[in-house]
């Protein structure tokens, strides 16, 4: 994968965190702890990183489009 294992797991937890927000409905610090981070403003800083908008642009924009195609742009149905 070219990452190191720390990354590969954050990698991980960011997109379940993902699912959790968008597909379950959970809030950005439900999903946040949920998913093992204990600091809600770093989990926002790593979620932009990643997905390149902050959580709850992320949560809006899921709301306003069809979900199935929302997922499959983000590579969160795999």
């Amino acid at each position: 994968t070219g990452k190191t294992i720390v990354d590969l797991f954050r990698l991980m937890r960011l997109k379940k965190s993902a699912i959790l927000i968008c597909k379950n409905g959970y809030s950005i610090s439900e999903a946040c702890f949920e998913v093992g981070f204990n600091d809600t403003r770093y989990f926002s800083k790593c979620f932009k990183m990643h997905f390149k908008k902050t959580p709850n642009t992320f949560k809006k924009e899921a709301e306003n489009s069809d979900l199935d195609v929302f997922l499959i742009k983000y590579k969160l149905n795999e």
